[in-house]
């Protein structure tokens, strides 16, 4: 069979519409997950350019469902770690915090909360 009688058989216009319809479907299915990561991502990472210009006590942090819903779009090692930076992040928030005499919540040591937003920041980058 010759290289021209190959193409003139009915099957392979079939065969070529349907890999084409195969990989173009995946594409858009990939395009689709990663505009959906990316919009979920949004307000976390504004939130962690807040914590790393001015780490604070204070401030919304976002939901536990925000997190969860974020970190199912993440592969196994991206997720676990983000969720290690995040926790992090978490504690040195909670337990490195001190009332001065006014009553103001203070942190002690702003730069573990800054190294943490800053971890969590990195694995948050544009898919």
């Amino acid at each position: 069979m010759e290289f021209d009688e190959l193409f003139k058989h009915p099957a392979i216009p079939v065969l070529t519409f349907f890999l084409g319809l195969f990989f173009g479907n995946r594409q858009a299915l990939g395009l689709a997950r990663r505009k959906e990561f990316n919009d979920l991502a949004e307000p976390v990472r504004s939130w962690l350019h807040s914590q790393i210009a001015c780490p604070s006590a204070y401030g919304q942090c976002p939901s536990d469902y925000t997190i969860y819903c974020l970190t199912e779009r993440m592969g196994r090692l991206r997720r676990h770690r983000f969720m290690a930076a995040w926790l992090r992040g978490e504690e040195s928030r909670k337990h490195d915090s001190r009332q001065d005499s006014v009553g103001q919540v203070l942190l002690t040591d702003p730069a573990k909360v800054q190294a943490a937003a800053l971890a969590c920041l990195r694995l948050l980058g544009a898919r």
